[in-house]
């Protein structure tokens, strides 16, 4: 990993224990998190890695997590309510698609699964929306505002027309529901 300054150029900074692709990476707290993606195995082939990393840069280094229960290939990736959430993907070793959503809680050092998104869900990206007071129907009191997360889906091609669904994910209660339309 770098650390770049525009004036003082690159700095080398620590590496994970292997290296990994289309994985996610969010900052959480003062920490950067790594879940997810994949790696090479001894025979240079691709393999799923269920491992997870993060990045402590006050010491400079990288210790292992909980890993996850299923592969989450090129999955979106958001940071809710303190939690880290991954989302869809696939396994690039049998290359089926996972509609799930797991979130990690580092309070309880645990992966929950929190249901299912519609489907197939790879190669995402998802953001958080953080609504003010006057916009939100629920918790107007909240100071955080981050009621829901969006992940824009893979673009459909139509002759003269360029679509991305976009799927809301609400989450109340500790369950998600999900709302999908297409947007041009």
């Amino acid at each position: 990993m770098f650390l770049y300054h525009p004036e003082t150029g690159s700095t080398y900074l620590a590496n994970m224990a292997k290296p990994r692709a289309r994985h996610c990476m969010e900052i959480l707290g003062e920490r950067l998190y790594v879940a997810g993606g994949i790696t090479s195995d001894d025979n240079m082939s691709m393999v799923d890695l269920l491992t997870c990393e993060v990045y402590n840069p006050v010491a400079d280094s990288w210790t292992a997590f909980t890993s996850l229960s299923v592969p989450h290939v090129s999955a979106g990736g958001a940071v809710l309510g303190g939690k880290l959430y991954v989302l869809g993907g696939y396994s690039h070793e049998d290359f089926s698609e996972t509609k799930l959503v797991h979130r990690y809680d580092p309070t309880t050092k645990r992966w929950e699964n929190m249901g299912k998104m519609p489907g197939p869900n790879s190669d995402i990206r998802a953001s958080v929306l953080c609504l003010p007071p006057h916009f939100r129907m629920e918790d107007k009191k909240s100071t955080e505002g981050c009621v829901s997360i969006h992940v824009v889906e893979h673009s459909a091609v139509i002759p003269q027309f360029h679509v991305h669904l976009v799927t809301t994910i609400q989450l109340q209660n500790n369950s998600i529901t999900a709302t999908v339309r297409a947007v041009r």
